[in-house]
């Protein structure tokens, strides 16, 4: 088959597909992935082919002044850009001609639906955190919603979905009637498309992130829980020269000794911008010099302008690399709380410290926290002592920590890869030889 990717996003957002890609590669389809400059190093990493998307509006969703507003305002502000620069959705069509298969990520679905439409090519998408029943679009992202309290869902979901198909719909609309040919979209087109029995959707998330870690029993047939999309080998060409010089770093053939709880404390916040560079500043080094030259740390730059060096005999500073790789050879993971994150430390039982920001963040920290794996911090409201305290914590009870880690880690579904490529090749393998 020829499949085309539409990806949307930070590196957690976009990492199940690329991951998803380079497997169905490997097994002799035809795979393109449609992505914004900024994630372009990324599917380099994978070996992948990439339909660059020049002005895709990422770089709104990195903007300092959205961290304390909730998702609403981000795609209300992207629907304004795309109304403006309709042209902007112009690859998709381009980079769809003569596939027979598009998966797009969650914030491509209104383009996904448009192509299908023009082209007749079907499209399944690959949604990464759970929502409610009814409901294609994942609710965490609105600060009015949760899946922990039953009394809100009613009310605050269907306004947030029927909210978010309000905006995707005017984001798409001069595309569609200018360009495409096409009429409007159905003011409530997710909902539509979540009630739909007959719709296939692969939901890459493990059902621990459920409460009671159960499946909803009234998930439509065709929502697919399969489980998180983790690579079948870590994508690292070379263990970088800064972790093995000095003896800070050594990699074993095994995994280290779990009760070692010595090993480097990894700092890493993803994609996130800073907007008090100078407080997290501040607060690292406050941190490192409490716990002293014993103490290593390796702090990820990833896309955050540190403008800082850290550097000294126990601290080095990294840029990409593969978090499921480092994180199984490191003490404590400090993240931001992205569900790429969350899902590299479940697997890598690895006790972690989530600083959490926006969107989903919060509550996958608090989700992670309950298994009794992580602390969950509101980096809004963090300080030095709160930060240094809770590292202290995780150290005095590591093996504690370590044992819940190891315990969550087991319930993993581990064949989440396979299983979703079954479903690809079974659902449409057929209908691509047809045409």
């Amino acid at each position: 088959m020829k499949i085309v990717f539409y990806c949307y996003g930070t590196r957690g957002d976009i990492q199940p597909h690329l991951v998803l890609s380079k497997e169905l590669k490997d097994k002799g389809h035809q795979v393109l992935m449609v992505c914004g400059k900024r994630l372009k190093y990324l599917v380099e990493q994978f070996e992948l082919d990439c339909d660059v998307i020049e002005d895709d509006g990422l770089d709104l969703l990195f903007s300092t002044e959205l961290q304390k507003k909730d998702l609403d305002s981000f795609l209300d502000i992207r629907a304004n850009l795309y109304t403006e620069k309709p042209e902007i959705l112009n690859q998709y069509l381009k980079s769809s001609v003569g596939m027979d298969l598009i998966i797009p990520s969650g914030l491509c679905i209104a383009e996904a639906m448009t192509v299908s439409e023009k082209l007749s090519i079907p499209y399944i998408p690959v949604l990464l955190q759970p929502s409610r029943t009814g409901e294609l679009v994942c609710s965490f992202f609105s600060k009015r919603s949760s899946l922990y309290f039953s009394f809100l869902n009613k009310l605050s979901h269907s306004l947030f979905i029927k909210g978010v198909s309000k905006v995707e719909k005017r984001r798409v609309d001069r595309w569609r009637k200018e360009i495409m040919g096409l009429g409007s979209l159905d003011e409530n087109f997710i909902e539509v498309l979540a009630q739909d029995p007959n719709m296939c959707n692969i939901h890459a998330y493990d059902k621990i992130l459920f409460p009671k870690e159960c499946v909803p029993s009234d998930y439509q047939p065709g929502w697919k829980v399969v489980g998180f999309l983790y690579p079948q080998e870590h994508i690292i060409k070379h263990i970088p020269d800064k972790l093995t010089k000095g003896n800070f770093f050594e990699e074993e053939e095994e995994e280290c000794d779990v009760s070692y709880k010595d090993l480097p404390i990894v700092f890493g916040l993803g994609s996130i911008p800073i907007s008090d560079r100078q407080k997290l500043v501040s607060i690292l080094k406050y941190t490192i010099e409490k716990l002293g030259t014993d103490t290593k740390w390796i702090i990820l730059n990833n896309w955050t302008d540190w403008e800082e060096d850290f550097e000294c005999e126990n601290v080095i500073q990294l840029d990409n690399v593969d978090h499921l790789w480092l994180f199984r050879y490191c003490s404590i993971a400090i993240i931001h709380g992205g569900i790429g994150s969350c899902a590299a430390v479940m697997k890598s039982a690895i006790p972690s410290i989530v600083t959490h920001f926006y969107f989903d963040q919060p509550i996958n920290a608090r989700k992670l926290e309950d298994l009794g794996i992580s602390i969950s911090l509101d980096y809004f409201k963090l300080t030095q002592e709160q930060f240094l305290e809770s590292i202290v914590k995780i150290k005095n009870n590591y093996q504690i920590f370590k044992n819940q880690c190891l315990q969550v880690a087991s319930k993993l579904k581990l064949n989440a890869l396979d299983e979703t490529i079954n479903l690809i090749e079974s659902n449409y393998m057929d209908s691509s030889r047809d045409q």
